[in-house]
């Protein structure tokens, strides 16, 4: 029994050897079959797929492209806008400060022209002062002069002086 023990195990081991390399061989067939099925069946649809992806990324980026290139104009008119308005605002500063320099102008000559009447109706009523002064230190100079005359003139006009000045004032009369 011992010779066929030996024999089993020597079966054994040279079968295992064999089967191990057929069931690798088998595997690698199996896998390659699998691969080429693979390819065969799956290929059709994964290039659809592929493409189908290829191309709504495609169109996906030129909508981006074209979004961009929008976007591009609009900042463009956007700049462009800006600077006309820059341009605008600073025709309208000028404009104002002109228009500013323009009511500064009349306003000061204005305030001119009202000083200048305002100096002129002062003048006016200082002179009209001056001569109601004047008018009245003469009226008070005649009245003291006259006060004074008729105070010592009668100490010093004499009957004749006095015949002498009304005949005077009878000539004037008669003219």
């Amino acid at each position: 029994m011992l010779a066929s023990e030996g024999y089993l195990f020597a079966a054994s081991e040279s079968g295992n050897s064999w089967r191990s390399t057929y069931d690798l061989i088998m595997r690698w067939v199996n896998f390659f079959i699998l691969i080429f099925l693979l390819i065969k069946f799956l290929k059709k649809p994964f290039v659809e797929f592929l493409s189908k992806s290829k191309q709504e990324i495609s169109e996906e980026l030129n909508e981006v492209v074209a979004a961009k290139e929008e976007l591009d104009k609009d900042i463009q008119t956007s700049y462009k806008l800006l600077q006309e308005s820059d341009i605008r605002f600073r025709k309208m500063r000028e404009r104002l400060v002109k228009q500013g320099e323009l009511k500064k102008r009349e306003i000061i000559e204005k305030a001119n022209l009202e000083a200048e009447f305002m100096i002129n109706a002062a003048k006016q009523k200082v002179d009209g002062y001056i001569i109601d002064a004047a008018d009245a230190l003469q009226k008070e100079i005649i009245e003291e002069a006259a006060a004074y005359a008729q105070k010592e003139l009668p100490k010093e006009i004499t009957e004749k002086d006095n015949e002498k000045l009304l005949e005077d004032f009878l000539e004037k009369a008669k003219e």
